[in-house]
């Protein structure tokens, strides 16, 4: 098989304000890829950008769709890209990416020499924290002189592998080698890039969790620099999305119809983002509570007694634990959720594709979920009869399903976590409400009797 790789760049084709009011203002994009030479255009694309008063960050939302020919298209990398003005001398440019815990944090030309000591030692860990460093041209002549005689560190990506596992890399010119510089487990997923006069930081949600993903910066020694978000990565293995045979097995497992067959066509993907600019290279705990808000950003939730009142999410009911039956099928369907919850980390069900699914049945024998067979849907396992959140924040709190900030912070905070987009009523509620009390507890134990099997 020959394979070549073409580049594409985005071509507007409208731009509207979607929305417009005293709070919010919302701008619409819309598109398709094409050739960089011109020609064929594919992978229709949507982004939308959030403006809200009174606040200096931006979120984005990009969504797109793959109607390519799976057999031939493979995509080695998407993403979006920002152009941010610098200036100032190289060594008061600065670089942060996010990390396990805390922040990469350099400058095109740091202080940093084979005779760096004394005052200079001092003025290296004051660059490193973001200040402005001046000096005297002839009491720090020669000083001067060694920094004149460093290299420039143009380029750094991080660079998030697997869900387990990320890289950091620079490099001085395109046609040098990457250095490794660190790595690590699960990168937070931010960015920023800035100079004398301020610069920019660019966070992506669930980075970590969807990957191969990376942030990617080239320009840091010159006017611009060109900050990339990546959301999959040029690192990694082109997007593969044939079917992973070349026949259909309808009788043996759980697929599609023979005539129309397994196909990735109209399938999408939807990414967000956030956009901060800055006056001045901020701090460090400024960064972190900015990749915290990303990742939980600031909600207004309603009580549960309003949802179900207006019947706005449909036919649900409130946590009923009046009588002990109640109570039962409560700890029973809190159970499942739990576990169906702990499997995500337990199993690795992330990536680009996967992250926010969860899989259907299970092979007690090999003791694995039935990755490659297929099976029921999510209701037979009895997920919860939940509504979901604003933003796709599943609902999951004390009172009812929708928790409300401050009623009880742990339990909002683990409803923020869970990864799930959709929670189908559950077939365990039907069959248990008939139920006494004493079966309700049987059924009730079932499920984490066998959930502890499948743990171990």
């Amino acid at each position: 098989m020959i394979r070549r790789e073409e580049p594409f760049h985005s071509r507007i084709e409208t731009a509207e304000v979607e929305q417009q009011g005293p709070v919010r203002a919302v701008v619409k994009v819309t598109g398709k890829h094409q050739f960089a030479d011109g020609g064929r255009e594919w992978s229709p694309f949507t982004l939308r950008f959030y403006f809200y008063a009174q606040q200096d960050s931006i979120k984005i939302i990009h969504s797109f769709l793959y109607d390519g020919e799976a057999e031939q298209d493979f995509i080695k990398g998407l993403g979006i890209s920002f152009e941010v003005p610098l200036q100032g001398e190289l060594h008061n440019r600065h670089l942060r990416l996010a990390g396990d815990s805390g922040f990469f944090s350099e400058s095109p030309k740091g202080l940093m020499t084979f005779r760096t000591n004394g005052k200079y030692q001092e003025l290296y860990r004051r660059q490193t924290d973001g200040e402005r460093i001046v000096f005297e041209p002839e009491e720090d002549a020669k000083f001067l002189e060694l920094m004149d005689d460093l290299a420039v560190w143009d380029s750094y990506k991080l660079v998030q592998h697997t869900a387990d596992s990320y890289t950091i890399l620079k490099r001085t010119k395109e046609e040098c080698c990457w250095i490794r510089s660190a790595a690590g487990g699960r990168a937070k997923g931010l960015v920023y890039v800035g100079g004398d006069n301020g610069g920019l930081s660019l966070g992506v949600r669930n980075f970590w969790q969807k990957s191969p993903s990376a942030l990617e910066v080239h320009g840091l020694a010159r006017d611009a620099a060109e900050v990339t978000a990546w959301f999959w990565s040029p690192d990694a293995p082109a997007m593969d999305l044939r079917h992973y045979d070349t026949v259909t097995h309808l009788k043996s497992s759980y697929e599609g119809f023979e005539e129309l067959r397994s196909t990735p066509y109209g399938i999408g993907n939807t990414t967000e983002l956030s956009l901060r600019c800055f006056g001045r290279t901020p701090d460090r705990e400024i960064l972190e509570a900015l990749t915290k808000e990303k990742e939980a950003p600031s909600l207004l939730i309603c009580r549960p007694e309003r949802y179900y009142e207006t019947r706005a999410a449909g036919v649900w009911s409130l946590v009923d634990r009046s009588t002990e039956t109640k109570a039962a099928l409560e700890d029973s369907l809190d159970a499942v959720f739990r576990f169906y919850e702990e499997e995500v980390e337990q199993r690795r069900w992330y990536g680009f594709w996967d992250y926010g699914d969860v899989m259907h049945s299970y092979d007690s024998v090999r003791h694995t979920w039935r990755y490659d067979i297929g099976g029921a849907r999510l209701a037979e396992y009895g997920a919860r009869a939940e509504p979901v959140a604003v933003d796709d924040v599943p609902a999951h709190g004390p009172g009812g399903r929708l928790p409300l900030r401050g009623s009880d912070d742990a339990a909002y905070e683990r409803s923020r976590r869970v990864p799930h987009r959709r929670i189908h009523r559950t077939r365990i509620a039907a069959q248990c409400a008939a139920l006494g009390p004493r079966a309700a507890r049987k059924r009730a134990s079932a499920w984490p009797a066998c959930t502890g099997c499948i743990t171990t």
